[in-house]
């Protein structure tokens, strides 16, 4: 019984398009958490803007936050922003034929 790959390449050049299209097909959704890193934390430091956390200072019974200190309405939106956008760019690739 033969076994045959899901995206056959007769050669390397059809195996770099094949990777290519699934990094273009998954990477805004992986990047999607470089962006809440970015706009959750790292931009607001820099320009001096404070975050807003998700669950409000609240604590458990045990005193540890109920989400951590990461968790920010920045971030969220920053990174659903962000994947949006790269969503995006990704379909005007795709539909232009530019790659």
């Amino acid at each position: 019984m033969d076994v045959l790959p899901p995206f056959p390449a007769p050669d390397p050049a059809a195996f770099a398009l094949n990777i290519l299209s699934v990094l273009m097909m998954y990477g805004p959704f992986y990047l999607a958490n470089t962006g809440a890193m970015l706009f959750g934390k790292w931009i607001p430091d820099r320009l001096g803007f404070s975050s807003v956390v998700i669950d409000g200072g609240r604590n458990w019974k045990d005193g540890f936050r109920l989400l951590g200190d990461g968790k920010t309405w920045n971030g969220l939106l920053g990174g659903a922003v962000f994947s949006g956008l790269l969503t995006m760019l990704t379909h005007h690739l795709w539909s232009e034929r530019l790659l």
